[in-house]
């Protein structure tokens, strides 16, 4: 192909970068916190839809299941907790990982978490370097569901 023929970055194209073609949903009711870590990911490449409540957040991974949750524990209304059970507990969302955001880094606020449904936990704040990290590794990874739809090989 010619130099000319050649696709070019435009304005309005998404970047790319080592989250290219991964799709996440975002739910934090920190406006600061949700939109640093969006600009984070979609500097990266990501697709990025957030919100500020974990209703939403259920009905649009059922409409398009994301490749990534990425949740707070401590929302207004339905808790990053109950939001957890509910898509690991529904066949259509149990195969997606979740990492769970929490600025409570005790012992049993991250085993609440994973006895949820989060695949990972993770504390705020952290280096944008471990978020990177967790965020490319639980997306781009195969999580086998079962039989029934609910998922197998969380750790």
């Amino acid at each position: 192909m010619s130099a000319s023929l050649q696709p070019r970055s435009t304005p309005h194209s998404p970047p790319r970068g080592p989250l290219s073609d991964v799709s996440i949903l975002l739910v934090d009711d920190d406006e600061l916190v949700r939109s640093s870590v969006a600009r984070l990911l979609q500097r990266r490449g990501a697709q990025v839809r957030s919100f500020t409540e974990a209703e939403g957040v259920l009905a649009a991974a059922i409409e398009s299941p994301p490749n990534l949750l990425v949740m707070d524990l401590e929302l207004g209304g339905m808790t990053g907790f109950e939001l957890a059970e509910a898509m690991t507990g529904d066949r259509r969302t149990a195969h997606v990982p979740i990492l769970a955001f929490s600025g409570h880094d005790d012992q049993r606020t991250r085993a609440a978490a994973l006895a949820a449904g989060a695949t990972a936990f993770l504390a705020k704040p952290c280096w944008v370097g471990e978020l990177e990290a967790a965020v490319a590794r639980l997306a781009r990874h195969p999580w086998p569901t079962g039989g029934d739809g609910s998922a197998s090989g969380r750790f």
